[in-house]
């Protein structure tokens, strides 16, 4: 692949992430186009971190609702959630891996990450996902 994504200088472009990701691509798309039409405008900021390599931050109402890091004909949609979401997650009508990957998930001081990628993403179950992110974030 052409497409150097360790290239710490410059951002990848559109293109060139449309390039590495293939038909998977438009998975990410489409759900940047349903966050903006429910949940309001997204900033989709590029990162660089040498063991990746570029990633996109997805931040909406100030807050870091995800990763979506770009690979080789796929992605990893990542997010990272905190206690209290985590228990929502487990009563809400989700896919029982989602609850069960985050049972086994490390704790970290911000929470506990979770990865979908090309093959297990769906669009609505991300979109449950971050609205119940940004839930567990509002004040009680």
């Amino acid at each position: 692949m052409e497409t150097d994504m360790s290239d710490n200088d410059t951002p990848p472009s559109d293109a060139d992430v449309r390039k590495l990701v293939g038909d998977a691509y438009s998975h990410f798309t489409a759900l940047v186009e349903r966050i903006e039409e429910t949940q309001g405008k997204l900033s989709l900021d590029w990162k660089f971190y040498k063991p990746t390599g570029w990633f996109m931050n997805g931040v909406l109402k100030r807050k870091r609702v995800f990763l979506f890091i770009p690979r080789e004909n796929g992605f990893i949609f990542r997010m990272v959630f905190n206690d209290r979401a985590v228990e929502m997650i487990r009563q809400a009508d989700l896919p029982a891996f989602i609850a069960r990957d985050l049972d086994a998930a490390k704790q970290y001081p911000e929470g506990r990450p979770f990865d979908l990628d090309q093959d297990n993403f769906d669009l609505d179950t991300a979109c449950k996902l971050i609205e119940l992110k940004l839930q567990s974030t509002k004040a009680r």
